[in-house]
């Protein structure tokens, strides 16, 4: 081949396989500042940290919502047997319509409509009647928290465990404790006028804890532990005036945890 023929094809060849400028451009981000972007090792830790984060969260707000709307629903089951006036002078027509409704649910539907769990159902819409309230209750306790709540006979103190219940955080537990222990009646709020135990109830629900609640009732107590006598009448008059002194706490839970 003629030396300058073999030239030509030569310089063909390099510049057929010569770079780019755009090709340049890429490379150089790979092999800069791009690949600086990268981690070069993964934190698995922290990356399972937070996909536990995302699913516990979503977990929380589905049982929320699931819960809510059981207590809703009992509360309309409640307030749609209401609506038939099966009570007064016709409650022996309706506990028959009740037994039969009931078994006709728990066939279809399990034992969570049988005639006690109606019946629960009827006083629950009898005791609540704001929509509203429900709402705010409904998405701390469950319905176990309601069942709990029922046979208390007094309507405020019914209504202040729900509220402090509420405000508190309690499980099913931590609530029947406090309703065995007698917190509302071991409070100053107890010895009130019913007018005054009721407004400092509708405080609650605005989240305001008004000292009666957070003082306890110097004379209510579940057991009075005895002092020795020391021999020394202004020692002994010191220890059961300590004794006997309405303590601040920081939440209403410790009124009656001694």
């Amino acid at each position: 081949m003629h030396p300058l023929e073999k030239r030509r094809l030569v310089t063909a060849h390099k510049r057929a396989n010569a770079p780019t400028s755009a090709s340049r451009r890429v490379r150089a981000r790979v092999g800069g500042s791009a690949r600086a972007d990268v981690p070069a090792v993964v934190d698995e830790s922290d990356l399972l940290a937070d996909l536990r984060s995302l699913i516990e969260s979503a977990r929380r707000r589905v049982a929320t919502v699931a819960n809510a709307t059981a207590v809703l629903l009992c509360w309309n089951v409640g307030r749609r047997l209401l609506r038939e006036n099966l009570q007064g002078g016709r409650a022996a027509y309706g506990k028959q319509i009740l037994a039969t409704v009931s078994q006709e649910l728990t066939a279809e539907f399990g034992a969570g409509y049988s005639y006690p769990a109606l019946t629960r159902m009827v006083r629950f819409a009898e005791w609540i009647t704001d929509e509203r309230i429900l709402a705010t209750l409904s998405q701390e306790l469950s319905w176990s928290h309601f069942i709990e709540l029922l046979p208390i006979k007094e309507p405020l103190a019914r209504d202040f465990y729900a509220e402090m219940c509420q405000i508190e955080h309690w499980d099913v537990r931590t609530l029947r404790q406090k309703i065995g222990g007698m917190m509302f009646e071991r409070t100053a709020l107890s010895k009130r006028p019913k007018a005054v135990v009721a407004a400092g109830i509708a405080r609650l629900r605005d989240g305001h804890m008004s000292p009666d609640v957070v003082f306890r009732d110097p004379c209510a107590f579940g057991r009075v532990r005895e002092l020795p006598h020391s021999g020394s009448h202004a020692c002994d008059r010191a220890r059961w005036s300590e004794c006997f002194r309405p303590r601040p706490v920081a939440f209403a839970t410790a009124l009656v945890d001694d």
